[in-house]
């Protein structure tokens, strides 16, 4: 904080990052960090729901939020100017999406207007969009062995106040069956605050871990929703009786479902209300009198607020889940029990047809990894999401001419890997992507690429070299091409393709004798050079088309790995193996094992 004054911290759902920021504030405020200035918390997804403009003016916020203290509106522009003040903005992604630009611009305003003035934001790891300058971007790190071990203990002991020693004997326990072979999963999901609290809650009723993560929400739903309080030792005679679990549960699955797909995750008391009247009206031998509904839908929505913890009144007559992760799990179940009963999610689709289409919104990513969980078949999903990955390159013939050439590369090249992995190779080298895409369908390309794929990888990056030393001379540069060239010790190159290449080499070195004669020669001699490298690349190895590509066709072509990469991942965890075909050019289901290597 000291290095860095203006810090964007990332972290995944649940990771802590409210929870730092509340930290941090806290810490300046009690003067241990940062004394001399004045902490300003803001939760963005409150400020703008109680916001009547999309101006968001800080400077009136702070005069209208101080108010009572004497201060005037040329004071808080002093203290902002001289950073006396310390800023704080909590959850960036949770705007909602119309307000999230106009904040945006607001936020850099504030940074430019500012210089001095310190600031430290939260926002969703998944959320690339958010850059600001001046900003300096952190993630929250996942608990290692020890924090969790500490967070465990603390937490029984905190269960059993008046028995440390049963605290301690029940934490001793959850650790113990938390280092078993069979509890792998569970350890992987305990590196995340929110999640390791569930598994403690899930342990402490059932004293036992499941396997899958939408297990684990839904039975930390029902202790939530059902035992929180009795593992408390409080007995509570309230509205909630008026609800089982499960109908508890549909309401909030509707309405978690609902606001979900309209990019909303605050509501209005109203559209709460609305949800559970429509609910109600469908029990039977339940009152059908409008002004009765709407009495007992308050009092269940004011259970469900004061009891329960997974509704939050965020400002007066506005509502959330009190975590993202339990409004994607709920619609996840939303999406699960529809299906069951083949009921249309809208006037004309399935639930899992609906459900298939959002397949490349990486917001939607986690709700349907949860729902192919809760799924007896995941099949008939993975299938539906098939079929939308292939339609995001379907009508544009200059992607299928290059998902082609990856089938055709993978058939050319002689390694020990999965065709599909080859293929997602080359697709990787086209976008300029990570391997994350092969390395899922073949792991064992994380150990070493075979020297077929590494000399294209290494002939490719000769070509990237000789375009940006022909568009931009430098010295540098013609040396470091140069050195590109040498090849022949790393790689067993067919003569053929070493004879034509090296004709090119004699030419570059004579031109970087000086900046002056690198520079004629790139003008004079440049493009005919880089034609004749990129023939030869195309000749002998089949790489280095020009596809030309638009901006549009770009950006496709990426939400097509994107998805693909998520595709895969998803098969692997519900055992479908992945192979990617020329026609069609995408993802093929396989009854067969899990991405067996070589």
């Amino acid at each position: 904080i000291a290095l860095h004054p203006r810090l964007m911290i990332l972290g995944k759902p649940g990771a802590g990052k409210t929870t730092t920021l509340q930290y941090l504030a806290l810490q300046c405020s009690n003067g241990t960090l940062q004394g001399d200035r004045i902490p300003v918390f803001i939760a963005l997804r409150d400020w703008v729901t109680q916001a009547q403009t999309d101006s968001f003016d800080l400077e009136q916020y702070l005069n209208q939020a101080w108010s009572n203290c004497c201060t005037s509106l040329e004071q808080i522009q002093t203290a902002l100017r001289e950073g006396k003040i310390w800023l704080f903005l909590d959850g960036l992604d949770e705007v909602q999406d119309n307000l999230r630009q106009p904040l945006q611009r607001q936020i850099q305003k504030w940074v430019d207007a500012y210089p001095q003035l310190p600031m430290v934001m939260t926002c969703r790891l998944a959320a690339p969009d958010y850059h600001f300058r001046g900003f300096t971007y952190m993630e929250v790190a996942d608990f290692d062995p020890s924090q969790i071990t500490t967070f465990i203990q603390k937490w029984f002991l905190a269960i059993h106040p008046t028995s440390p020693e049963n605290g301690l004997e029940q934490a001793q326990q959850f650790l113990e069956e938390l280092q078993k072979r069979e509890n792998q999963p569970i350890r992987e999901l305990a590196v995340t605050p929110i999640l390791l609290h569930l598994t403690c809650l899930v342990f402490q009723e059932r004293g036992a871990f499941p396997k899958k993560r939408s297990r684990l929400y839904q039975h930390g739903l029902d202790i939530l929703l059902v035992q929180w309080d009795a593992i408390r030792g409080i007995h509570r005679c309230s509205t909630q009786d008026l609800l089982s679990l499960p109908d508890r549960l549909n309401i909030l699955s509707q309405l978690a479902a609902k606001m979900f797909e309209r990019g909303r995750y605050f509501f209005e008391k109203t559209e709460v209300l609305t949800v559970i009247v429509e609910y109600l009206a469908t029990l039977p031998n339940r009152s059908t009198d409008p002004e009765t509904l709407w009495i007992e839908s308050a009092a269940i929505l004011q259970t469900i607020v004061m009891h329960h913890g997974l509704l939050v009144e965020r400002a007066q007559g506005v509502y959330s889940f009190s975590h993202l992760t339990f409004q994607e799990y709920l619609t996840a179940r939303k999406f699960f029990t529809q299906s069951l009963a083949k009921v249309p999610y809208s006037s004309n689709s399935y639930a899992l047809d609906q459900l298939a289409h959002y397949v490349a919104d990486s917001r939607w990513q986690d709700v349907i990894t949860l729902t192919l969980e809760l799924l007896p078949n995941a099949q008939s999903l993975l299938k539906l999401m098939e079929q939308q990955t292939t339609a995001l390159v379907t009508h544009e013939p200059v992607l299928q001419t290059i998902l082609q050439w990856t089938h055709r590369k993978s058939e050319q090249v002689s390694t020990p890997h999965q065709p599909a992995a080859v293929q997602a190779f080359y697709l990787s080298l086209i976008l300029d992507q990570s391997l994350d895409l092969a390395l899922a369908i073949d792991s064992s390309l994380t150990f070493d690429l075979h020297p077929e794929l590494a000399l294209d990888w290494e002939l490719l990056h000769l070509l990237t070299l000789a375009q940006s030393l022909i568009l931009t001379p430098q010295l540098q540069q013609g040396f470091t091409l140069c050195f590109a060239f040498d090849l022949e010790q790393r790689f067993a190159m067919a003569t053929a393709l070493k004879q034509d290449l090296q004709p090119l080499l004699e030419p570059l070195m004579n031109a970087i004798v000086s900046l002056t004669t690198l520079q004629n020669w790139c003008v004079t001699e440049g493009d005919r050079w880089l034609a004749q490298l990129r023939h030869i690349l195309i000749q002998h190895r089949d790489i280095g088309h020009q596809w030309q590509l638009t901006t549009t066709q770009q950006e496709r072509l990426r939400q097509y790995y994107r998805t693909t990469l998520f595709l895969t991942t998803c098969m692997g965890q519900n055992s479908q193996s992945v192979s990617i075909n020329s026609a069609p050019t995408t993802l093929t289901l396989h009854q067969t094992a899990c991405f067996t290597g070589a």
